[in-house]
């Protein structure tokens, strides 16, 4: 068990690391080819942090399985050491990436037509919406980033799961269906329930401990989906 969280782990690190070393060579780009022109980079932290999450989540479950079961493990112990292993990956990456968005402004002020690093963070709740902001901010936009991770990750899961657990047509079906969800279903229901999404809107675009609690309870269930989903899932082979 303890293998198979350290190798999870150190994987997701791993990839961590190829994300840092883009979001510190992008912006070094960016100085040299756009010398004189003023560009502002937003979501350094949170955004990129999310869908990073995200990409973990729907690539890990399966390949967890499979290793798991090929280390004796059981289907819970596999799952449960994943999804700490995850937790863990997404604890350090909300510390090391609201780290690294201090670093850059502070390289990269955005004054005299230079490069700006801003985030989500910092323009919804930061005391600063300028520059670099105080320290207690960086501690407060690690928590949003941890939650985040938490919430898209496990969103990740529940998606990769449900759609190993359909045959072929069950997944052009899911995946049609997301897609008009997405694109159709969900903006209605929003249009349609706007009188009564205001209030909680403006809560969670104000309050970031509600947003914080509102992001935890959507990963809770994401988690439970995929449990319910994992725990009877067939292992395939990879190529399935």
């Amino acid at each position: 068990m303890k293998a198979f969280c350290r190798y999870r782990l150190l994987d997701d690190l791993k990839s961590l690391a190829a994300l840092i070393a883009v979001l510190l060579l992008v912006p070094l780009l960016l100085s040299i080819t756009l010398a004189g022109s003023s560009v502002t980079m937003n979501g350094t932290g949170s955004f990129v942090g999310s869908i990073w999450a995200l990409v973990i989540g729907i690539v890990v479950p399966r390949g967890d399985l499979r290793l798991g079961n090929q280390f004796g493990l059981s289907r819970r112990s596999t799952f449960w050491g994943s999804v700490l292993s995850c937790t863990a990956a997404f604890a350090a990456a909300s510390t090391v990436l609201s780290l690294l968005s201090a670093v850059l402004q502070v390289i990269y002020p955005g004054r005299n037509g230079r490069i700006e690093m801003m985030d989500i963070y910092q323009i919804a709740y930061g005391s600063s919406t300028v520059g670099v902001m105080p320290a207690w901010d960086y501690v407060r936009m690690a928590c949003m980033l941890f939650a985040l991770c938490l919430c898209f990750g496990f969103l990740g899961m529940l998606c990769t799961m449900a759609f190993w657990r359909l045959d072929r047509l069950g997944k052009w079906i899911l995946g049609v269906s997301m897609g008009l969800f997405l694109g159709i279903g969900l903006p209605n229901l929003i249009d349609r329930f706007s009188p009564w999404l205001v209030r909680p809107a403006r809560i969670l675009a104000s309050d970031l401990w509600a947003l914080i609690a509102f992001l935890l309870v959507w990963a809770a269930v994401f988690l439970l989906g995929t449990w319910l989903l994992a725990r009877r899932a067939t292992i395939k082979p990879a190529a399935k």
